[in-house]
């Protein structure tokens, strides 16, 4: 869906990154859920919740900077809800990526994992648990946002998203700024990304959803 420009590129960075003790990230029901033993379907509200706990990692990174990248995150949260909440049959990811669900609610939850991808890759190079060499934080968003939203964007929303980008911390702040959490955040990326896996299976969303 566009985006909607709420700070201007003078703006961008101008407030100190705060530590993930100071952001929601620490709030219960936190983790993102596993899948079900028998059916291996994720419940699509635990992941909601999840995903917006997960996301105000933005703040640490520059909040108004992330401001409308956040806000295009929290967007689609809201429609996911506003419809699960008519229609509570509707319980897994799973679910949603069928046929039977309603077109508008697959589309904010394949838009939110596109999304999700984007920031899973990016922290994982930033982070990387590995020999991998870690990237700056400009450079692993740079190249994460290359190869799983721009070719879903138009021209004002990478703009938008560049200019968000361009001013990352450095790897340096942004490691200040996890403290002693780095292992808690590691462990949610790892969880996120099995999620994307399941879910860019073809029995989810295919072709539609790109992972790795």
């Amino acid at each position: 869906m566009p985006l909607k420009a709420s700070v201007s590129r003078a703006s961008l960075g101008s407030r100190r990154p705060l530590t993930l003790a100071d952001t929601k990230f620490f709030e219960k029901d936190a983790d993102f859920p596993k899948p079900d033993k028998e059916s291996r379907a994720y419940d699509v509200r635990q992941f909601l919740t999840a995903t917006e706990v997960f996301i105000s990692i933005f703040d640490i990174l520059g909040l108004s900077a992330f401001s409308v990248i956040k806000n295009d995150f929290q967007e689609n949260i809201k429609i996911a809800r506003t419809i699960l909440e008519k229609d509570m049959s509707i319980a897994s990811l799973q679910q949603v990526a069928g046929s039977g669900a309603p077109a508008k609610l697959n589309k904010a939850v394949l838009s939110e994992l596109r999304n999700l991808c984007f920031l899973c890759k990016a922290l994982d190079d930033t982070m990387p648990t590995g020999a991998q060499k870690p990237l700056e934080p400009a450079a692993a968003f740079s190249a994460s946002y290359k190869k799983y939203l721009q070719k879903h964007h138009n021209m004002v929303d990478t703009s938008l998203y560049s200019a968000a980008i361009d001013a990352c911390p450095s790897r340096e702040s942004f490691i200040q700024a996890i403290g002693g959490d780095s292992e808690d955040l590691k462990s949610r990326v790892k969880a996120l990304s099995e999620i994307l896996t399941a879910m860019a299976a073809p029995d989810a969303f295919g072709d539609k959803l790109k992972w790795p």
